[in-house]
């Protein structure tokens, strides 16, 4: 990170930065294998739920994080990176530069590929990235061989965070827990799984269909109410009837 002795970028010598890193990288940067694919959009769904329930939450997908070292501007991708920020929805961005900004990323997620695999964890350069720019927390996750792990930064470098009894890690700053459920990696709110868009329409479906059953109870309960105020005017009936014949009788 930069000292308060080196230079430090403006906003435009930033942007142009960021698109000429953008311009300069090759086609199969672009790809990427299924398991990232799903995975990222796992993350990316089940944060859009969280921010309904919690404001202030924000899941970039690819941000370009910028940063200066040795008068140097330094480059980090991460696949996911949740901020904790008030930032409006239609506040376009090209890139995050530390320098400038008063935020900061709360957690940086990488959904590793076969190739990554020695970049993205202890040891390799992303990590490492990471680790200097001090990110809080730390994710990294391969699907093929089921490594997931996340680490907290603890001032100097990461250290590995232990799970809780349910085998999850937990960010108490939002109060989230990060799991395995399914072979994929998950996010819990206050100890509610936070659904994808499937389940959500399951849980849709089912309070559709615990409605419709209120519903029907609902009218039956009114034509049973209806029957007995049928059957209570019926004896009403009956109760001035025997009156007036008792009175005939009494003034006869």
């Amino acid at each position: 990170m930069s000292s308060g002795t080196e230079t430090l970028f403006t906003a435009a010598e930033y942007e142009a930065a960021a698109l000429t890193y953008y311009e300069s990288l090759p086609l199969e940067h672009f790809m990427e294998a299924t398991d990232q694919s799903l995975q990222r959009e796992i993350a990316l769904s089940s944060f859009r739920v969280l921010r309904t329930r919690q404001s202030g939450v924000r899941l970039y997908n690819e941000l370009l994080f910028q940063w200066v070292e040795d008068g140097e501007i330094q480059r980090l991708v991460p696949d996911n990176s949740l901020f904790l920020t008030d930032e409006a929805d239609d506040v376009s961005r090209t890139s995050f530069n530390f320098e400038l900004e008063t935020g900061r990323p709360l957690v940086d997620m990488e959904w590793i590929s076969d190739s990554d695999l020695r970049k993205d964890r202890p040891g390799g350069a992303t990590f490492a990235k990471n680790e200097r720019i001090k990110v809080p927390y730390y994710l990294c996750f391969h699907r093929a061989t089921q490594t997931f792990e996340v680490f907290e930064h603890n001032g100097t470098n990461y250290d590995l965070m232990p799970t809780e009894p349910n085998g999850r890690y937990r960010i108490p700053e939002i109060d989230l827990e990060i799991g395995l459920k399914e072979r994929w990696v998950r996010f819990w709110h206050r100890g509610e799984l936070l659904p994808l868009p499937d389940e959500l329409a399951v849980q849709a479906a089912q309070k559709d269909e615990l409605l419709g059953l209120q519903r029907e109870q609902l009218a039956e309960q009114r034509e049973a109410i209806a029957t007995q105020q049928e059957q209570l005017t019926a004896k009403d009936d009956e109760i001035e009837l025997l009156r007036a014949q008792l009175r005939e009788l009494r003034g006869s």
